[in-house]
C-alpha cells in the first residue's frame, strides 16, 4: 500500500465536515489509481479531518491507516484560549501557519473535540497510529514562543507541547513516539530540523505493520 501525506483542506467556511468531504474525494482518486487501501499521513488539524471522513463519511473503504502527526485529538489549550478572551493576537500567527482561519481552529477546543470523540469512532477496517512532539520552551521555534509558554502556563506537568499541541491530546491509536521537535519543525517548515527521521520511522512502522498482517494471514 502507498503512504500519502495530506495536507490541510481550507476554505473561508471551512469546517471538519466539509473538509473532511474534500479529502474524501482525494483519497478516493488516489485509491482509483493504485487499485488499493492506501496510508494516510496527516499533520495537525487534517489528522481530525481525516478521522472524521473515515468514521463518518465511509473513507474506511479506501483506508488501510492513518498515522497523525501532532494532531489534536483531546483539544486545543489555545483554541480554549481564544474561546474564553477573543483575543487573537497570539493565535494568529499558528492559523497562518496552518493554513486555517481563527473560525476553523476554534472548532478544535476541548469541549468541542471531546463531543467529536463521542461521535466519530475508529473504524475497525483502519489501523491507527500517532505521532507527537514536544520542545523545551528555548529551543521552540520563534513565532511559537508565547502559545508554547501560554501551554506550559495553565499546566506544566500535563501539558508539554510542541507550540500548538499538548503530547497528550496529540496520543491516538497506537503511539509511536514523541519526538523532540515543534510544531513547525516536525514537518520541515524549519530547515534546520531533520524532519525526514519522523517520514522514515512512519514509513518503517506501517511497512512492519503490514508484513505482521500478512504473517498472522498465511
Amino acid at each position: 500500500n502507498d503512504i500519502h501525506m495530506l495536507p490541510i483542506i481550507n476554505s473561508m467556511s471551512s469546517s471538519v465536515e466539509s473538509r473532511a468531504t474534500e479529502m474524501k474525494k482525494e483519497v478516493e482518486k488516489i485509491a482509483s489509481k493504485t487499485h488499493s487501501k492506501v496510508n494516510i499521513v496527516a499533520h495537525s488539524l487534517a489528522g481530525i479531518d481525516a478521522r472524521a471522513m473515515i468514521g463518518l463519511l465511509g473513507g474506511n473503504n479506501y483506508v488501510n491507516s492513518l498515522t497523525t502527526i501532532s494532531s489534536p485529538h483531546r483539544g486545543s489549550v489555545l483554541a480554549d484560549w481564544f474561546i474564553e478572551t477573543q483575543n487573537s493576537a497570539h493565535v494568529d500567527p499558528v492559523c497562518t501557519f496552518l493554513g486555517v482561519w481563527k473560525e476553523s481552529f476554534e472548532e478544535f477546543n476541548s469541549k468541542n473535540m471531546k463531543d467529536f470523540n463521542d461521535v466519530v469512532g475508529d473504524s475497525p477496517d483502519v489501523k491507527y497510529f500517532s505521532v507527537a512532539g514536544q520542545k523545551d520552551h528555548l529551543a521552540v521555534s520563534i513565532p511559537l514562543r508565547k502559545t508554547h509558554a501560554h501551554i506550559l502556563n495553565r499546566d506544566r506537568v500535563a501539558n508539554e507541547n510542541d507550540g500548538v499541541v499538548t503530547t497528550r491530546a496529540a496520543k491516538w491509536g497506537e503511539h509511536l513516539i514523541t519526538f523532540d521537535a515543534d510544531h513547525m519543525q516536525i514537518v520541515g517548515a524549519d530547515t534546520t530540523y531533520n524532519w525526514k527521521r519522523a517520514f522514515s520511522l512512519i514509513s518503517d512502522n506501517l511497512k512492519a505493520s503490514q508484513d505482521f498482517a500478512y504473517l498472522r494471514e498465511e
